[in-house]
């Protein structure tokens, strides 16, 4: 899957020598998430990469993907990931793609902190494309990554910009780039007991106070 994304972009550098790509991942409260890849080219450069966006199509489609092109020049891939109904053990798949995953439990929230490395010129090498799009072509692309969760309890990050629940990175993909962020999500089962606690504490208050006024009254 990486493997295609990667062609494709290296496909519309070769052609473009430029392009506005914002890969944009949305959380959404079921679990499930969203995966777009919106990039805008040149005018011209849009006839130019239409047959190896054509050529690729199928392959993406093959990975759950699909693609929508508003315009000549403008394409987007999206993908929904459903929620996995297996247990995922979430470091060793991080892992799998350089993020380090953190996570630390609390009564109340829990922490979880991804530290991520996003090095393209090494994965191009690594997909033998180094020779095919150098470095120096790779800092003409405008790349933007949109991390958008449903809930605005984010702490400590790297992002140029947050808004609510929504970090935004500007990254220069001819580098090496170290991304972070920490979030906390509240523990619904800690939370439940506790509410469920203080629910009977009260009944109980209320109920001891109304037998203190029957015996005032009947004293």
């Amino acid at each position: 899957m990486l493997r295609l994304l990667i062609i494709l972009m290296s496909t519309a550098l070769l052609l473009t020598g430029c392009a506005d790509v914002v890969n944009t991942v949305k959380v959404n409260k079921d679990g499930t998430a969203d995966l777009n890849f919106d990039v805008t080219l040149g005018a011209t450069a849009g006839l130019l990469a239409g047959p190896a966006i054509k050529e690729l199509t199928p392959k993406l489609e093959d990975a759950g993907f699909t693609i929508k092109k508003p315009s000549q020049n403008q394409f987007s891939i999206h993908k929904k990931i459903e929620k996995s109904a297996k247990k995922v053990d979430f470091k060793a798949e991080a892992k799998k793609y350089g993020v380090k995953f953190q996570e630390t439990d609390g009564f109340f929230m829990k922490k979880i902190r991804l530290d991520a490395t996003l090095d393209i010129p090494k994965i191009l090498q690594e997909q033998q494309l180094g020779e095919k799009v150098p470095t120096a072509l790779l800092s003409q692309v405008d790349y933007t990554l949109v991390l958008d969760f449903p809930i605005d309890t984010i702490g400590a990050n790297n992002a140029d910009e947050k808004d609510g629940g929504k970090l935004t990175w500007h990254i220069p993909l001819e580098q090496k780039n170290q991304l972070y962020f920490e979030i906390e999500i509240p523990n619904v089962k800690n939370i439940a007991i506790t509410a469920g606690i203080v629910f009977i504490l009260l009944i109980v208050g209320i109920v001891l106070l109304i037998k203190r006024r029957k015996k005032r009254k009947i004293n």
